[in-house]
């Protein structure tokens, strides 16, 4: 039986721990960090306490002051022993506690490290995935739409709206009408010869991958631009891919009718599995 981490306290995955108060229930309090783990080591480590810090300063949430990049390393490697696993996907999930309506009691908040074991030593390269655009809701522009927020309502129905169209993945719209980032990812265009991506004021999470194949992009001398991204420009891109944390770089093969070829997302995927095998990130 798998093992979790709350608070510290390693128990069995299906050990009761939360009540129907739960303010991650009732109201959808709190956010979440997702990483991947290769050969019992965390990708991008300093990236993730990075925003974890920002985001829950931005909720106004309090954390441990021992709640470092030391702290969380520790915090998964004991629970790695427990499921005996060394290769995972990792979840913290957050959320503040007490009780309260909307206004809370307490700003103090807990944390759940849950861990799903993976096959790979490195990030693998995909197939190919076909996308669509998912125009029923749009993402606000503000400050909140750059956090990974227990309220993942938009992200669900992208989701089960790929589904419905048998598709792997869809792709959000801004307020604007303009391209965020699709249900589990951020996105990235080849036009010409440059590499696009939406900027964050443009409501796309903050994405840890995102940020670290900007990195390597600049370091491979190719142009690298972030700004608004227009659904015509998926029409002229030779060559569009996704990023997570869980997943490195995910190549998109078909989007309606437009075939796209793959050339630089192969060469930053070589680069990422490079970086992270020489211990960068």
């Amino acid at each position: 039986m798998p093992f979790l981490n709350y608070n510290g306290k390693i128990i069995d995955e299906a050990t009761p721990i939360l009540t129907a108060t739960n303010r991650g229930i009732r109201f959808g309090d709190g956010f979440f960090e997702s990483m991947a783990m290769f050969k019992g080591r965390l990708v991008a480590v300093d990236y993730h306490i990075e925003r974890i810090q920002s985001t829950y300063r931005t909720l106004g949430m309090q954390l441990p002051d021992e709640f470092t990049k030391a702290f969380v390393n520790q915090q998964v490697d004991t629970l790695s022993f427990a499921n005996r696993i060394s290769n995972a996907r990792v979840r913290i999930q957050f959320f503040r506690n007490g009780g309260g309506l909307y206004r809370p009691e307490s700003n103090e908040a807990s944390f759940i490290i849950t861990q799903q074991d993976i096959s790979y030593t490195s990030y693998p390269a995909s197939d190919g995935i076909e996308i669509v655009v998912f125009d029923k809701y749009y993402k606000p522009l503000h400050a909140l739409s750059a956090l990974k927020s227990s309220n993942a309502l938009l992200y669900v129905l992208a989701a089960q709206y790929a589904l419905e169209m048998d598709v792997q993945d869809s792709i959000i719209l801004n307020e604007k009408g303009n391209i965020c980032e699709v249900s589990s990812s951020n996105i990235f265009l080849v036009l010409g010869e440059k590499l696009i991506t939406p900027s964050v004021s443009e409501g796309c999470v903050d994405g840890v991958m995102r940020k670290v194949i900007l990195q390597l992009a600049l370091e491979l001398n190719l142009e690298v631009s972030e700004g608004a991204i227009t659904g015509s420009d998926l029409e002229f891109a030779s060559e569009v891919f996704l990023t997570n944390a869980t997943r490195g770089v995910v190549y998109v093969s078909k989007f309606g009718e437009k075939v796209y070829e793959v050339r630089h997302a192969k060469r930053l995927l070589k680069a990422l599995n490079e970086a992270i095998n020489g211990g960068r990130f």
